[in-house]
């Protein structure tokens, strides 16, 4: 059995015994032809799990005769999982905010099935680290970045007449200018709310 052969062969089985659509997934037999017998026996591919992900992958190969298992050979195959995801159209540096032109949506075949891409549109969100050009987004590569960060150490200021007083608080919510958010007293522990005015 050779390459064509094998990938057939394993394709097949996909289709009789899971919900196997062939347009999300390619396979790869990457080994040398495999020497069985021809006549009086059956083949047989072990069960494997109902779901099929990329990577590299070992299905044994039964051969039965008159109903006994009387072989079995392990064969690896690679395989790759049709997935989508936002490309850069060219370099983004860390800190800079990505714009419409710089990334398009494109599907692709891909072995690696541990990698999560960044599915939702990610057009205002903050590169943090370079992204080079023609890359799949990652989502830990990128994050929608606020004038407060939630964790941040930021100055409340109260005034009321001619009195103005200033605490050191830390944000309990992130935030734009102009929004009404939660903080901690650091000196008090007690929570209070602040409208934020700028960074």
């Amino acid at each position: 059995w050779g390459k064509e052969t094998l990938e057939t062969s394993l394709k097949n089985e996909w289709k009789k015994n899971i919900n196997f659509q062939e347009d999300n997934f390619r396979i790869f037999y990457e080994g040398n032809p495999i020497a069985l017998p021809e006549n009086k026996v059956t083949y047989v591919w072990r069960k494997f799990g109902k779901n099929i992900h990329g990577g590299k992958r070992i299905f044994p190969l039964d051969v039965f005769y008159e109903d006994k298992l009387i072989y079995s050979t392990p064969v690896s195959f690679v395989i790759e999982e049709k997935k989508d995801a936002w490309f850069t159209k060219r370099n983004i540096e860390p800190k800079e905010i990505i714009q419409a032109y710089d990334v398009e949506k494109k599907s692709f075949f891909t072995s690696d099935h541990n990698t999560e891409y960044d599915l939702e549109n990610p057009v205002g969100k903050t590169a943090l680290n370079e992204i080079p050009e023609g890359m799949p987004l990652q989502r830990k590569q990128t994050r929608k970045l606020h004038m407060i960060e939630r964790g941040s150490e930021v100055n409340l200021v109260y005034t009321a007449g001619n009195i103005m007083i200033k605490v050191r608080t830390r944000a309990l919510m992130s935030g734009e200018e102009g929004d009404l958010i939660d903080l901690l007293n650091l000196s008090s522990n007690k929570k209070l709310k602040g409208k934020i005015q700028s960074t």
